[in-house]
């Protein structure tokens, strides 16, 4: 899922459509499904040109991620990456069991180590 950088404004910036990005997460994706597809023919979908997706939440979901291509919405991908500069974050099972979490604690004053984790 990577952000098409030749969409841009006429001001040469990425163009995010209307400004409002939600986060789509374990939360709230029932709402963002039931947007995307009227209820009746005569209901209009959701406009939602990037919506930030939490990353272990889009690794459990891929059919609503494929939905949200289907409707022309980019995604922005929240990996969380930040969290795991610290050894507790792989407590944490969402995060700990995700396929992108290194396997110790990130020093961010390494830029071999930085440079791993967002490859």
């Amino acid at each position: 899922m990577a952000l098409d950088v030749k969409e841009k404004s006429a001001t040469g910036e990425l163009a995010f459509g209307h400004g409002f990005m939600p986060r789509i997460g374990d939360g709230n994706y029932k709402a963002v499904d039931r947007c995307l597809g009227p209820a009746n023919l005569f209901a209009e979908t959701l406009v939602l040109p990037w919506p930030i997706v939490a990353g272990p939440w889009a690794t459990r979901k891929p059919e609503l991620v494929s939905t949200m291509r289907e409707h022309g919405t980019r995604t922005s991908v929240d990996t969380m990456s930040w969290r795991f500069r610290y050894e507790a974050a792989f407590g944490v099972a969402k995060l700990g069991s995700t396929s992108w979490a290194p396997t110790a604690a990130v020093s961010i004053g390494s830029r071999d180590e930085v440079g791993r984790l967002v490859e």
